[in-house]
């Protein structure tokens, strides 16, 4: 049996918008996160939900909660799938908006102001159900984190393409919940791999919005062993996920397997143009080229895997990558995951 605890501090009657943050197994893990939630230009009228695997973890951050609109805190025995809860964010939070964050993604002060301002008003065309925000990478003194964060994060790189978008950057979007609501199951489903979320939405006539004025800087898995990991197993869930919910027959798998070696060089040619931007501007090539290759064979090997064995419960295994990032950074950039003026205490909890 699911068992959930929850703890409902009162709500300003202003509040616009709730950020869903997953504590997966200590404090220390957020509190970067936290202080650059405290520091939001409308950090009054935010709600923040705080999904843990215990009420008495959860119960340390109460005072790191002061200042906003109201809180929540969800403890949780389903914790390791982390697609769930923010699944479940949805049902329960109580504002317009839900926003994801992550222990490892860091808003500046006026990212919550930009996406409420994004769905204020239908002056740049219609009202989207969804926008995403500028990513910036945080540990950017590494070939294999910019070959992570170009290929899950190229598309959302640039400011100047502010405006309506074929896809957001996923894990960091701002949804309209009532939108999301009305999706009913697909909802659980697609959140577990949120591309799927953001077809589902444009399938059914909705707009989506990149948010460039929302910026946030992402620490990405610059270590290349669990990278590569993380993408096999990222795309072992891309197939269980297409499988179940698009109801593939055994010629459309057949078609999958057969197309399967060309997907790596079609996964590059879709961001090419972001990935030769970012590469040159940065001066990476042609060093970027065999960790980007590399990242995208594996997710293709993990595609593959998933034809063949599709497993519903690979999300827990793909989420153990997407907590305390702290794991799968080199040495030298840990100290980026930490808050400022991080205390010996929080250092050595975060086993730096």
């Amino acid at each position: 049996m699911l068992a959930m605890e929850i703890f409902a501090s009162p709500l300003e009657t202003s509040s616009a918008i709730s950020v869903v943050l997953i504590v997966p197994n200590q404090r220390e893990v957020v509190l970067r996160t936290l202080e650059c939630l405290r520091a939001q230009t409308v950090r009054d009228r935010m709600e923040i939900l705080l999904f843990g695997p215990s009420m008495a973890v959860l119960e340390t951050l109460r005072e790191d909660l002061a200042g906003f609109g109201g809180y929540q805190l969800v403890a949780w025995n389903r914790m390791r799938n982390m697609a769930a809860a923010r699944g479940e964010a949805f049902r329960i939070a109580r504002t317009p908006l839900l926003a994801h964050a992550e222990d490892h993604c860091f808003p500046e002060p006026g990212w919550a102001e930009a996406f409420i301002q994004a769905f204020a008003s239908a002056a740049e065309g219609s009202i989207p159900a969804a926008a995403g925000p500028l990513m910036v990478n945080a540990n950017p003194h590494s070939r294999w984190s910019w070959a992570a964060f170009t290929l899950h994060f190229g598309h959302a790189a640039f400011p100047e393409s502010r405006g309506e978008a074929q896809f957001l950057a996923t894990h960091n979007t701002c949804f309209r919940r009532d939108v999301a609501l009305a999706l009913g199951p697909t909802l659980d489903s697609g959140i577990e791999m949120e591309l799927l979320l953001q077809n589902r939405l444009r399938a059914e006539g909705h707009t989506l919005f990149h948010e460039a004025r929302a910026v946030t800087r992402h620490i990405n898995v610059s270590r290349p062993w669990p990278l590569l990991k993380a993408s096999f197993y990222g795309g072992w869930l891309f197939s269980t996920v297409r499988i179940r919910e698009e109801h593939w027959t055994v010629g459309r798998k057949l078609f999958q397997l057969a197309a399967s070696p060309l997907v790596p060089f079609l996964q590059l040619k879709r961001r090419w143009n972001a990935l030769g931007r970012i590469a040159g501007e940065r001066r990476l090539l042609p060093g970027i080229a065999l960790p980007v290759l590399a990242i995208a064979s594996m997710h293709t090997i993990g595609e593959v895997i998933g034809i063949l064995y599709p497993r519903d419960t690979v999300v827990e295994d793909y989420s153990n990558f997407e907590n305390t990032r702290m794991r799968f950074v080199r040495p030298e950039e840990r100290a980026l995951l930490l808050p400022e003026n991080a205390g010996s205490a929080t250092r050595a909890a975060m086993q730096m």
